[in-house]
């Protein structure tokens, strides 16, 4: 369960990072897209020689995230196996707002909320169904846009803690935008 639930807060906090970042570039430039360049669009990979989870039960051993986002809207799939060898398959969508939001298919969460950061930072706090904090969680994206950190940490449900540092690397054939597009010239 620790398994499924790691993938599916990577996969949100992903998810939410293109929705926020899609945002912020459609403010900072004068010609605004029906779809802004946003560098978490495309595919992500999960790195496993990079990662770290605590417990020798959590973790993934592959995982796959597709995503697809406009300024106002944003999607997502997931496919791969968590530690175990047990199929993750996941999608997702939402908002970012600092407001809670209801969480589907969760075994324990039954919102999240979002906030954004600098440098097109996320953070989300997931709560259970009495509005207990159980989990927190930040993403961030390298310099050169091509990979992501995600640092985790949650309450299983036997209280004890759970802590990851996941990396996921941009997928050859998915453009990563570049960091500061409102500099761009229009030829």
């Amino acid at each position: 369960m620790i398994r499924l639930l790691g993938a599916v807060c990577v996969i949100a906090l992903v998810v939410t990072c293109v929705a926020q970042t899609g945002k912020s570039y459609e403010e900072k430039t004068a010609v605004k897209p029906a779809t802004a360049a946003n560098p978490y669009n495309g595919t992500w990979e999960f790195v496993p020689g990079k990662s770290h989870f605590s417990g020798a039960s959590a973790g993934l051993s592959s995982l796959t995230v597709n995503v697809e986002a406009t300024r106002s809207k944003f999607d997502w799939t997931a496919t791969g196996a968590d530690s175990a060898g047990h199929e993750v398959a996941l999608a997702y969508g939402g908002a970012i707002d600092s407001k809670p939001h209801p969480v589907a298919g969760d075994p324990i969460a039954a919102t999240i909320t979002y906030t954004s950061g600098a440098n097109d930072a996320l953070d989300a706090t997931w709560k259970d169904a009495k509005g207990n904090v159980y989990g927190t969680q930040h993403l961030s994206l390298s310099a050169d846009r091509k990979t992501i950190t995600l640092t985790s940490k949650f309450q299983d449900p036997n209280g004890k803690e759970v802590t990851s540092t996941e990396f996921y690397a941009k997928q050859a054939g998915t453009k990563a935008a570049a960091k500061d597009e409102s500099k761009t010239t229009k030829k």
